[in-house]
C-alpha cells in the first residue's frame, strides 16, 4: 500500500504533469494525502509515471522521508557467466548494490534509484528475480539458446576455462531440393543438411528442436538455424515463380516449367543438391537442353602459355545436337524457345545462357573471327572454360610455398596460406590481382610471405620489390618485414635526404615508399624492372586520373598486387581503377566499363539490368579478386585475447569527475523538464564526452592538472 502526497508546487515540470494526468485518470483531482493500493500493470504504470519526477520521497511524511529517484530508462543488469564444467555454466549477478523489488523493478541502494530491468520476456524477468537470491546453474546448450537474449538484457561477461572459446554462429548447412511432377506442374521440396542432421526449409519462423547444434570438434561452438541462407534459397525459388502449397513449393504452367527446366534448373544445381522424382524424370526424358559451349585453342604457331587464345563457341545439347549461332539468335528474336529434332526429341533453348554469353562477348576486349573470337587467356574462365583457364595459369601449392619460406609457413593460418598461393600463382604467370580480405585477417603477413617466396624462388633474377603505402604505415611495414622475413634487405625511403637511398635501390630486396613520394621520385624508378609492385591501402588510387594512379601504372614490373579492405568506397569505378593497375586492360577501357557495368549498377540492383551487370562483373573479377571475411575464416582465427589493465585516476581526476557527474545529472534533468523524456539526448552525450575526457587526460577539458 502506497501513501501519496501530491503538492501544487511542482505542477510546472513535465514529469509532474505526467503524474497529474495519471491522478486524473484515477479520479483524483485535488491535492490530498491518501492511501492507494496498486498491483500488476497498474503498479507498473504508476511507477513509470513517476520517472524523473523531481520530488518523490520514501518513508513516512514526518521529516524523516528521503528523496527518491525513479529512472526513466530500462537498465541492463551486470551478469557473470562462469564455467562449472564442459557442459554446465553458473550465472550470477555482479555487484551488491542492486536489489530486486518486484517483477522487473529493482533498486540501486547506492544512488537511491528505482529502475526497471531491460527484460523483454517473462522468463528473463523470472530469471533475474532468481539471480537476486542466489546463482543459477544452467546447461551450456541453454546459454547457446538464450545467449542473444541475455546479451540484450544483461551486461554479460563470460569467465572460466573454455568460455573464451564460446561462440554461436549460423549453421554452415547445405541444401537439397527434391523435384517431382510433370511438364505442367512441378513441386519442389526443400531441406537443409548439416552432417547427419536434416530439417525442412519452408517457413521463415520455423523453430527446430535440433538447434542449437554443438560442434563435434569444439564443444564450446554452437550452430543456430541459418535463417539468412534459407531465406535466400526461398526467395530464389519464389523469384522463379514457385509458390507455397502445403509442404512444397509449386510451379504451374507449361511455359514456366519449360523455362525452369532449360534455364533455371542448371543454376539451382550450383546452390543445392537436386534430386529428381520418377514422374519428373519420365516427363523430361524426351527433352534436351541446348546451351552455349565454348572451346579454347592456342593460335597456330603459338606454344603453350601464350596470352591470346582462339575461342570457338557453339550451341549444342548433351546428345550432340547443334544449332548455328545465327539460327539461335533468329529463334530468340522471333520468341521461339524450342525446335524439333529429326529424332523426334524436343530441344529447348537455355535463353538465359544464350543471353549471358552474348552479353559476355561484349564485356571484354576481343577480336571476332569467322570461327569465333580471339580473347586474352586471362578471360578464359569468364566464358565458362575453367579447364582452359586453369591450364593457362600457373598453380603454386602450399608445399611449394613451405619449401621456399621455411619457418614463416608455420605461422600462417590455412586461409593465409591459401592467399599466398593465390598471389604467387598470378605473379609467376606475369599477372596481378586484388587481395581484399577484411581488415584484421593478415594481408600484410601474406604479402611478406609472397615477397620472401619470390626472392627464394628467383634469387637475383627476381629484381627489387616495392611496397607503396600511406606514409603512416611505412614504419609498420618495416617492423613486420624485420619480424617475419629478417633475411630480406629492406630499404625505407622517406625524408628530405633520400637521394642517396634512391641510388642504392638495386642492392635491396624490398623498397618501402609512400604514395606521395613515389610521384616526386618517379625518375629513379622508371628504369627499374620490379619483381613485384605491392600497393597497401590501394583505395588510394580509386580515382584513375590522379598523379599517383598514373605514376604507379607506368612502372615496369613482373607482377602487381593491390591490398585493400575496402575495394568499393564510392562505386564500381573504384574497382575499375584498382584493376587497371593490377591487371591493365582486363576490364576494358573506362568508357566501355561505364556502359557495360557502372551505369546499369548505378541505376539500381533492384532492376534486372543492374542485377545482371553486377553478376557479370562479379564473375569477371572472380579469378583475380580474393576476399575473405572474419565470419568465413572463423575456425582458422586465434581465440580472442582480452587483457584488462586498470588505470587508477589521480586525485584531481577523481574530484573533477565527481563534479562533472553531479553537474551533468542536473543538466540532464533540466533538459528533460524543458523538452520531455527524449529531449536530453544531446545533453547526455555531451556529459559522457566530458567524463571520458576527464578519464583520458584533464588537459582535454581545459583544466591543468
Amino acid at each position: 500500500r502506497l501513501v501519496v502526497l501530491f503538492g501544487l508546487a511542482v505542477l510546472g515540470t513535465m514529469a509532474a504533469s505526467y503524474f497529474a494526468a495519471w491522478l486524473a485518470s484515477q479520479g483524483i483531482k485535488q491535492p490530498q494525502s491518501l492511501p492507494i493500493s496498486l498491483k500488476g500493470a497498474g503498479l507498473n504504470t504508476f511507477l513509470e509515471t513517476l520517472a524523473e519526477h523531481p520530488r518523490v520521497f520514501v518513508g513516512k511524511p514526518n521529516g524523516q522521508e528521503r528523496l527518491f529517484h525513479v529512472a526513466p530508462e530500462r537498465v541492463r543488469l551486470p551478469l557473470v557467466v562462469e564455467s562449472v564444467d564442459a557442459q554446465t555454466v553458473r550465472l550470477k549477478l555482479e555487484g551488491a548494490h542492486q536489489k530486486h523489488v518486484m517483477g522487473a523493478w529493482w533498486i540501486c541502494q547506492e544512488t537511491a534509484s528505482l529502475f526497471r530491468h531491460l527484460a523483454d520476456t517473462s522468463a528473463l524477468t523470472t530469471l533475474a528475480g532468481e539471480l537476486s537470491k542466489s546463482p543459477v546453474t544452467k546447461p551450456l546448450r541453454w546459454l547457446a539458446e538464450q545467449g542473444e537474449s541475455l546479451g540484450e538484457c544483461f551486461q554479460m561477461e563470460l569467465r572460466g576455462a573454455g568460455l573464451e572459446k564460446f561462440h554461436v554462429a549460423p549453421v554452415p548447412c547445405t541444401f537439397e531440393i527434391q523435384l517431382d511432377g510433370s511438364l505442367q506442374v512441378v513441386d519442389a521440396k526443400l531441406s537443409a543438411r548439416y552432417i547427419s542432421r536434416r530439417w525442412p526449409v519452408l517457413h521463415s519462423d520455423a523453430k527446430h528442436s535440433i538447434f542449437p547444434i554443438q560442434d563435434e570438434t569444439n564443444g564450446f561452438v554452437f550452430y543456430v538455424q541459418n535463417i539468412e541462407a534459407e531465406f535466400r534459397l526461398l526467395r530464389r525459388l519464389e523469384g522463379l515463380g514457385f509458390k507455397p502449397e502445403g509442404q512444397v513449393l509449386r510451379l504451374q504452367g507449361s511455359e514456366n516449367v519449360l523455362r525452369f527446366y532449360a534455364s533455371e534448373l542448371p543454376q539451382l544445381r550450383n546452390l543445392a543438391t537436386v534430386t529428381e522424382g520418377e514422374r519428373w524424370r519420365s516427363a523430361t526424358r524426351g527433352i534436351q537442353r541446348i546451351a552455349p559451349k565454348t572451346k579454347f585453342v592456342a593460335p597456330v604457331g603459338q606454344m603453350g602459355g601464350g596470352d591470346w587464345l582462339s575461342m570457338e563457341f557453339a550451341y549444342e545439347s548433351t546428345d550432340g545436337f547443334r544449332l548455328p549461332r545465327a539460327e539461335v539468335l533468329r529463334l530468340v528474336r522471333s520468341g521461339q524457345r524450342s525446335v524439333k529434332g529429326a529424332n523426334g526429341k524436343q530441344y529447348i533453348l537455355d535463353i538465359a545462357a544464350v543471353d549471358d554469353l552474348e552479353e559476355s562477348l561484349r564485356d571484354v576486349p576481343m577480336e571476332l573471327t569467322p570461327e569465333g573470337a580471339r580473347v586474352h587467356g586471362a578471360h578464359a574462365a569468364y566464358f565458362g572454360d575453367e579447364a582452359t583457364g586453369a591450364a593457362n595459369e600457373v598453380t603454386v601449392t602450399s608445399s611449394e610455398v613451405q619449401a621456399e619460406i621455411g619457418d614463416l609457413a608455420g605461422m600462417l593460418r590455412p586461409y593465409q596460406m591459401e592467399g599466398v598461393c593465390w598471389m604467387t600463382s598470378r605473379i609467376l604467370r606475369g599477372r596481378g590481382g586484388i587481395l581484399a580480405d577484411e581488415m584484421g585477417l593478415g594481408k600484410t603477413v601474406q604479402s611478406i610471405a609472397v615477397a620472401l617466396f619470390l626472392k627464394q624462388r628467383k634469387g637475383d633474377q627476381c629484381g627489387p620489390m616495392i611496397v607503396v603505402c600511406p606514409k603512416s604505415l611505412l614504419g609498420n611495414w618495416q617492423a613486420e618485414f624485420e619480424r617475419f622475413a629478417p633475411t630480406l634487405k629492406v630499404l625505407q625511403i622517406q625524408g628530405a635526404g633520400r637521394e642517396k637511398a634512391l641510388s642504392t635501390i638495386p642492392s635491396f630486396d624490398v623498397i618501402l615508399t609512400s604514395y606521395q613520394l613515389i610521384i616526386r621520385d618517379i625518375k629513379h624508378y622508371q628504369t627499374i624492372r620490379f619483381g613485384l609492385i605491392l600497393l597497401d591501402e590501394a583505395s588510394f588510387i580509386r580515382n584513375p586520373d590522379t598523379d599517383a594512379a598514373k605514376t604507379l601504372r607506368s612502372l615496369n614490373c613482373t607482377g602487381r598486387i593491390a591490398l585493400t579492405g575496402t575495394p568499393l568506397e564510392n562505386g564500381v569505378r573504384d574497382l575499375w581503377s584498382i584493376f587497371h593497375f593490377a591487371l591493365p586492360g582486363y576490364l576494358g577501357n573506362q568508357t566501355s566499363f561505364k556502359e557495360r557495368f557502372e551505369s546499369p549498377i548505378q541505376s539500381g540492383l533492384d532492376l534486372p539490368a543492374g542485377r545482371d551487370a553486377a553478376q557479370r562483373l562479379q564473375k569477371l573479377t572472380l579469378p583475380y579478386f580474393l576476399r575473405r571475411t572474419k565470419r568465413q575464416v572463423l575456425k582458422d582465427l586465434p581465440e580472442k585475447i582480452e587483457q584488462v589493465l586498470w588505470c587508477t585516476p589521480s586525485a584531481a581526476q577523481s574530484e573533477f569527475y565527481r563534479k562533472i557527474l553531479e553537474e551533468g545529472r542536473e543538466e540532464i534533468k533540466a533538459a528533460r523538464r524543458r523538452s520531455g523524456q527524449n529531449g536530453a539526448k544531446m545533453t547526455m552525450f555531451t556529459v559522457l564526452l566530458r567524463l571520458r575526457q576527464v578519464c583520458c587526460d584533464l588537459r582535454l577539458t581545459g583544466v591543468q592538472p
